[in-house]
């Protein structure tokens, strides 16, 4: 059971599970751009946890419960002067 690498996760893994991710570089760069963390970059072994994640972002149609393909994260908890940046660049 690998660690959320979102900043602010205390995540139970009694309550969610971890994902590795993604191997392809677009993709891989989307989630790391999603965490907001300067400098961060992930690796073969980085996770995030499913709870960053919305329900429909899985699919749960066989035996294995698997994220559909193109999907990023996005449910976090950012410290109050993370958002005041998200917001601001938005506005522009």
């Amino acid at each position: 059971i690998g660690k959320c690498h979102h900043l602010n996760c205390n995540c139970s893994c009694l309550f969610s599970y971890s994902l590795r991710f993604p191997k392809a570089g677009d993709q891989r760069r989307k989630w790391e751009v999603a965490l907001k963390r300067q400098g961060f970059a992930a690796n073969d072994d980085t996770m995030l946890c499913s709870k960053h994640f919305k329900p429909e972002h899985f699919d749960r149609t066989g035996q294995t419960v698997r994220i559909r393909l193109g999907v990023v994260p996005s449910i976090f908890a950012f410290p109050a002067h993370l958002l005041k940046l998200c917001l601001s660049l938005s506005l522009l």
